[in-house]
């Protein structure tokens, strides 16, 4: 069974997203831990929970987590999906990530160009979609249950 890993945004707690996660994958297991935003206890607590490695679903801050541990601690995730991520701290990979699945949903590409070339320039599969709205809106769910609907099987 796919394992998902949510990553609430700075103003949400770890009960936010799993409602809506076990909706757009159902049948997925959905693990959502209570972020301090450290990369390394989250590598840690990952590691102690997740039966196999997950895939992330991230929202803001949240996002901006998913994406250091693709390109930080590149064999902690098997994909992301990243939802407004912030740009906070793009860092260069610290590995190749070749074909890691990434979905990043931002309002346009100038808002994420300095993540979309890290992960491009570290071999991640990146698919790239744009929805104008901050919050999150059920066309960004549609569009993380298309993209989950590859890796269900």
């Amino acid at each position: 069974m796919p394992v998902l890993l949510a990553l609430h945004d700075v103003e949400g707690d770890e009960t936010d997203l799993p409602p809506v996660l076990r909706m757009i994958a159902p049948g997925w297991t959905v693990l959502s831990p209570r972020l301090s935003g450290n990369a390394q206890e989250l590598v840690q607590w990952i590691e102690a929970n997740a039966a196999e490695r997950p895939y992330a679903l991230g929202y803001g801050t949240g996002a901006d987590l998913g994406a250091t541990l693709l390109l930080q601690h590149p064999g902690v995730i098997a994909g992301a999906i990243l939802l407004r991520p912030t740009e906070a701290t793009v860092q260069p990979s610290a590995a190749p990530i070749e074909g890691r699945p990434v979905l990043v949903v931002t309002g346009g590409p100038a808002e994420c160009d300095q993540l979309l070339r890290a992960l491009t320039e570290a071999g991640a599969s990146v698919d790239f979609a744009q929805n104008t709205e901050r919050s999150l809106t059920p066309q960004d769910f549609s569009m993380a249950r298309q993209w989950l609907a590859q890796f269900s099987s």
